[in-house]
């Protein structure tokens, strides 16, 4: 994701296991590059771990953000650790602190500020989500704080990346702001619905049977106007999970992981190991009407709106 896009705002919707995290990886490496800031608010508490190559900053409270921004480090994560507050109070504590800091820069007449921090928001159904799934009436008023921050944050730089497998349980005033989407196999109605709206009908059908790590990119991201189909590279033997707990390395001591955690990591790489590479394999969408299936390169384009196969690529 590059700073000539402008600021991202983008989804990352997908089952568990349809490669969804491998993506969110590799995004937020493609921002990184870019100089864009990532803060990362980590419910899965998996970023800190495959991103250690990267060098992240390890958040334990919103009062870490200010020393974070300021210093040369690109990422910084929170873990939700603690249980001191509801999950969507902390996730507005963080989005207010490096909103505070970056609306420090004073605006240009006309202009807004590039690309300058983007904020993750994983598992956002947890910490940011829509008003009838709220665990305490309380948390309605702090996603709508974080969901105002976010709208107001363009101007300055500061942008989203939604990370959840039901749009269904997320806020819409942030999902609806979003002008990228990338679309992994999904079978949730409501997220289906949604999807439709970015790339129409016929495709967001063809959601539900796609293979994992297959995704359809429609938006501002996308270098094409159309939807694209990609695939994305298996990370498995890339990202390492090897590394020591940051929340307990703060405290002066550095245990390892906990014998469940590591065996969760383990295993979700172990199987994603073992996934064959399909790059010379027809992508089978949907049946058609008829009730034979056809392969992409055979789909018609819905009112010419459809995948862009001359533009399929990989991540």
């Amino acid at each position: 994701m590059s700073r000539q896009w402008g600021v991202p705002y983008s989804a990352l919707i997908g089952v568990t296991g349809s490669g969804k995290s491998y993506l969110a990886f590799h995004l937020i490496e493609a921002m990184v590059s870019n100089n864009i800031r990532v803060l990362i608010l980590d419910m899965s508490r998996q970023h800190y771990l495959f991103l250690k190559s990267l060098k992240p900053t390890p958040l334990k409270t919103p009062a870490d953000v200010a020393a974070w921004l300021a210093s040369e480090s690109l990422i910084g994560v929170h873990q939700y650790a603690t249980a001191a507050a509801s999950y969507p109070q902390i996730t507005s504590q963080f989005v207010e602190e490096a909103f505070k800091e970056l609306s420090k820069t004073p605006l240009k007449a006309g202009e807004n500020e590039p690309a300058r921090l983007c904020v993750v928001f994983e598992e956002a159904h947890s910490i940011i989500p829509e008003w009838n799934q709220v665990a305490m009436e309380g948390d309605k008023n702090h996603v709508n704080k974080t969901a105002r921050i976010i709208l107001q944050g363009r101007k300055f730089g500061m942008g989203s990346l939604i990370i959840t497998q039901r749009t269904a349980n997320v806020t819409k005033t942030i999902l609806n702001q979003c002008n990228t989407i990338f679309a992994l196999q999904s079978f949730d109605q409501t997220g289906l619905d949604f999807l439709k709206n970015y790339m129409g009908e016929e495709y967001s059908h063809a959601i539900s049977t796609l293979p994992t790590r297959r995704a359809i990119l429609v938006g501002k991201a996308s270098s094409s106007t159309r939807p694209i189909m990609l695939e994305i590279d298996d990370f498995s033997k890339r990202w390492r999970t090897e590394t020591k707990d940051p929340e307990a390395a703060q405290d002066g001591h550095e245990p390892s992981l906990s014998n469940s955690e590591l065996e969760m990591h383990r295993v979700e790489a172990a199987e994603l190991e073992t996934e064959v590479e399909q790059h010379a394999t027809p992508q089978v969408l949907p049946d058609n009407e008829e009730g034979q299936s056809v392969t992409e390169a055979e789909r018609p384009d819905p009112e010419g709106n459809g995948c862009d196969k001359s533009e399929s690529s990989s991540l």
